[in-house]
């Protein structure tokens, strides 16, 4: 019964863990390419799909016995990949928000813009 405690938190460290390597896989990403704000939707699909494909590689060569680049596979380039692929999704969240923000901020300013042209002084 020692252990029951500590089995129960091991999917908190896994979970923390991976959260910690997505977040410096971002902090990587940011300092090699900047922001990328001005990415169109296609191009950040382009960006995710590339990722995806470099996963779906590692897992075939990992799993696979006719594998033409087995140096390509394995667990921890399986891991590395997932955490690219999950980086760059952070990226496209990111980068909702801050659309969201922005047409919230240009609402905003017609709707003021809108009340002063209607004031009456």
């Amino acid at each position: 019964m020692a252990h029951e405690g500590s089995a129960k938190q091991m999917p908190d460290l896994f979970r923390s863990t991976a959260a910690a390597l997505v977040l410096s896989e971002r902090a990587r990403q940011v300092a090699t390419w900047g922001t990328q704000d001005t990415n169109t939707w296609p191009e950040w699909m382009s960006i995710l799909m590339e990722e995806v494909g470099e996963l779906a590689e590692a897992i075939n060569e990992t799993h696979f016995a006719n594998a033409t680049h087995p140096e390509r596979g394995g667990i921890e380039n399986i891991r590395q990949e997932a955490v690219q692929v999950a980086a760059v999704a952070m990226s496209i969240i990111e980068a909702t928000l801050k659309k969201a923000a922005h047409e919230r901020f240009m609402q905003d300013c017609r709707d003021f813009d809108a009340y002063m042209a209607n004031k009456k002084c």
